[in-house]
């Protein structure tokens, strides 16, 4: 999922998937097509320190799960 800051402003509904591979190289894959969206970004830090970021994925539905 690909997302700019300003998608908390205008929430904007994207596709996302997560994928996991076990030892035996087993694959499954959950989407949420036009269903995960980002909340709560905000931006943190000093102009000479460490800047920390906080964004949050929230997906909706029930995914689609396939399997290889």
């Amino acid at each position: 999922m690909t997302s700019s800051p300003s998608d908390t402003l205008n929430p904007v509904k994207r596709t996302a998937a997560i994928t996991y591979t076990d030892a035996a190289g087993d694959t499954v894959t959950y989407t949420w097509t036009l269903q995960a969206f980002v909340t709560g970004y905000n931006i943190s830090g000093q102009a000479t320190g460490k800047v920390d970021s906080g964004p949050k994925v929230r997906l909706s539905g029930n995914p689609t799960r396939t399997t290889s």
